[in-house]
């Protein structure tokens, strides 16, 4: 934003940056979210962190053990339609941000900085990761869900990208197992697909 507005580029950035947004977005633009589905690797790591818990915390019934709760949890439809709206905020705020910064405004808190940054993580980052860690065994995929301005950015490549998925009418026999398998837990999932 600090380039578009004033023509200089934050500290910590570089053309490289640039390139890979622009990569990021031709992506998106022509497979709707597969970067945030397939390439992205803090939602692969959320994944994974979702699946320890699951063995960790079996549910009910299962073999290790019986608890009363499911882990990860799932959030209320009401309360799931409102926090999606959290990564649009955060997008504005970053955006709002930039024009003054002189670091990029994530930079600090940023788990993806965190994780694949290389460098010694400062106290905050460790609070930061920390939490993404143990969000992430909660809810599966909060941050790209509620919290992630990429994923906001990305949001509108959805509807305009021309290849996506689409479910095969002679194979699916709408057992709604998809539904309950995805990880952005889209309700109805099955019709979407059509």
């Amino acid at each position: 934003w600090s380039y578009v507005v004033k023509g200089e580029t934050l500290e910590t950035t570089s053309p490289i940056n640039f390139s890979v947004l622009l990569g990021v977005l031709g992506v998106s633009l022509l497979a709707g979210r597969a970067f945030c589905g397939w390439m992205c690797p803090v939602g692969t790591l959320q994944d994974l962190l979702a699946n320890l818990s699951t063995s960790l915390f079996p549910r009910a019934g299962q073999k290790r053990g019986k608890f009363p709760f499911n882990i990860p949890f799932s959030i209320s439809k009401h309360n799931d339609r409102w926090l999606r709206s959290l990564k649009y905020l955060i997008l504005g705020i970053v955006l709002l941000a930039s024009i003054r910064a002189i670091y990029p405004p994530l930079h600090r808190i940023c788990p993806a900085r965190g994780l694949f940054s290389f460098q010694s993580p400062t106290p905050l980052i460790w609070n930061v990761l920390i939490t993404f860690a143990v969000t992430s065994m909660l809810n599966r995929r909060l941050w790209c869900k509620y919290l992630c301005p990429l994923g906001a950015v990305l949001a509108p490549f959805n509807k305009i990208s021309p290849l996506r998925l689409v479910s095969n009418p002679d194979h699916c026999s709408n057992c709604q197992r998809c539904d309950a398998a995805c990880p952005m837990e889209i309700e109805d999932l099955t019709n979407h697909l059509r």
